[in-house]
């Protein structure tokens, strides 16, 4: 069933190749969400969004990066491009990644075993 009121343009920046992939093949296959843009920690994402000929409506963002972490990528991600929406991902289920993700400038927060319809109504809220 197609969804006509969801389009939206997702960047997805994880460090690990194969979870970005399957994140990317499962996330696509809900109508309506095309990933534009992949990078593997915050500071290729910045470097790729900069020079991006169209921004993402949401960025999913990977928490626990090398090189530029979820927290950082996020803060410096609102400041240069404030109308893209954050949705941090990660593994870690602890109150205070949590709030840091938050404090940082995410707009939700999801876990990396999340349902895709879980994913698919924080995408649509965000992108609101």
């Amino acid at each position: 069933m197609k969804s006509p009121d969801l389009n939206i343009k997702l960047a997805l920046v994880d460090d690990h190749h194969l979870v970005r992939g399957g994140i990317k093949l499962l996330l696509e296959k809900i109508p309506g969400i095309k990933v534009i843009l992949e990078a593997s920690n915050g500071a290729q994402f910045l470097e790729k969004i900069n020079s991006a000929k169209q921004l993402p409506h949401i960025a999913l963002i990977d928490v626990s990066m090398p090189v530029m972490d979820g927290y950082e990528t996020t803060k410096k991600l609102n400041e240069q491009f404030p109308s893209i929406k954050v949705v941090a991902l990660s593994v870690h289920n602890d109150l205070k990644a949590v709030n840091t993700m938050i404090e940082s400038g995410a707009n939700a927060y999801l876990l990396k075993d999340s349902s895709p319809e879980l994913v698919k109504k924080h995408f649509a809220k965000s992108a609101k």
